[in-house]
């Protein structure tokens, strides 16, 4: 099995196993995968980080559970196996990055059985290294359609769906919600717990509604959490990070750093 790992360091000898950047609240039993790893990737999952690693991204691809109602309302009249999702504000950063992709021997690594993740406990040399220059063209080549919104908010009840659904850097969509990689329906993040001194606040479900009234919901609910996060950042300002010096020796966590 061809593993990889993606990254916009062309000059990594050695993947280090680190914590994950932002921990989610795993399922009894997972609670290891925020632990000190090495992620890799599938030759088949790779496209969905056939992107920068901040970019906004929804993946969507069938499963033999998938209805022919959700291949039409969903997928349409396309053929591609794939379907990916960005928002427009991540486009022309798309068309201009560079990342790199590493390949792995797969003798070091546990299988996940998700999403065509798996894991390294120890350090990691990779066998080979490849330049991407043309992402787009990259996804086109691998039989994935790319479709660009406005917002990725419309697509949240793709995961009632009997579609895979993978999203990857969700906490940067405005109004999306916490802190938390939302994978698939085996690794997906438990419901984020709302800050002590703080109510927990009720916002309305999108549900069901009409083509037509999705643009209009997610920018109620991007103004809504756009005034949130103002107000959060006045009463409780971040605090800052000491940045130490990049190395030749990359940590790293997920199949993308």
């Amino acid at each position: 099995m061809r593993l990889f790992h993606f990254s916009d360091d062309p000059d990594v000898a050695i993947f280090q196993p680190r914590p994950v950047r932002v921990p989610a609240e795993r399922r009894a039993g997972q609670e290891w995968l925020n632990g000190p790893l090495v992620w890799a990737i599938d030759e088949w999952h790779q496209p969905m980080y056939l992107f920068p690693r901040e970019c906004t991204r929804i993946l969507l691809w069938r499963t033999p559970q998938t209805t022919e109602e959700d291949r039409a309302r969903w997928f349409g009249q396309t053929s591609s196996r794939m379907i990916a999702h960005i928002e427009r504000s991540w486009l022309e950063r798309l068309k201009a990055a560079t990342i790199y992709r590493y390949e792995f021997e797969d003798t070091a690594f546990e299988n996940l059985d998700d999403a065509g993740m798996s894991v390294s406990r120890a350090p990691v040399s990779p066998r080979s290294m490849t330049r991407l220059d043309d992402l787009p063209g990259e996804l086109q080549a691998q039989d994935v359609e790319l479709r660009v919104l406005v917002s990725l908010l419309p697509l949240r009840a793709v995961w009632s769906s009997s579609l895979h659904a993978s999203g990857i850097r969700l906490r940067n969509v405005e109004g999306w919600g916490g802190p938390g990689w939302l994978q698939s329906r085996g690794m997906q993040a438990l419901p984020q717990k709302p800050k002590a001194g703080f109510p927990a606040l009720a916002l309305p479900k999108l549900g069901r509604v009409r083509p037509g009234h999705n643009l209009l919901w997610a920018r109620l609910i991007g103004h809504f959490a756009a005034a949130v996060t103002q107000y959060l950042a006045i009463v409780a300002p971040p605090r800052r990070r000491k940045v130490t010096p990049a190395a030749r020796t990359l940590t790293q966590t997920a199949p993308h750093s």
